[in-house]
């Protein structure tokens, strides 16, 4: 086995050994909805094609919609939603690879023709509200990645979530 180097600064180098990187230390970031996007007639609207990085916290708040046109949201973190998510029908879309908390009074939006790919992410729905009419959510089937989960005591109307891939 021989060691390689990070490449960081002397103080801060770390090392570790092939073929096992040493595990990676996460220091959250929570990020706001002013980062990734403008308001537009009340609600807030991506900038652009946006990813929350995997060690990254997005939280916003009652009352507080972020509208998903005409980009893609990537989540590979954690959103904690006590708002309205709206993906309106002819966006990329949503990509949850991580995790999105709908405790409490939170919604997602995802109708007339939405798709959210939740493969291999999970949607806590505890108490919450996704309105899926005439929209898709996959979970995936095991050939296209880790089947993601949909936890709901919360309301889910419209279409059942798809055990297919995207």
């Amino acid at each position: 086995m021989s060691k390689r180097r990070s490449g960081l600064k002397n103080d801060q180098r770390a090392y570790y050994c092939c073929p096992h990187p040493r595990p990676q230390i996460c220091n959250p970031i929570t990020i706001s909805l002013t980062d990734i996007a403008t308001v537009i007639g009340g609600s807030y609207h991506l900038n652009g094609d946006t990813t929350i990085q995997s060690c990254e916290i997005l939280e916003f708040e009652y009352g507080i919609e972020l509208v998903i046109y005409p980009y893609k949201l990537i989540n590979r973190g954690t959103i904690n939603n006590t708002g309205v998510i709206n993906n309106v029908s002819n966006s990329n879309g949503i990509i949850n690879k991580g995790i999105i908390n709908q405790n409490g009074i939170g919604s997602i939006l995802n109708y007339n023709g939405g798709i959210i790919d939740n493969t291999g992410g999970t949607i806590d729905n505890t108490s919450g509200f996704i309105n899926n009419t005439n929209g898709a959510i996959y979970l995936g089937d095991g050939s296209c990645g880790i089947i993601g989960t949909i936890t709901s005591g919360g309301t889910i109307s419209g279409n059942l979530p798809s055990d297919t891939c995207p």
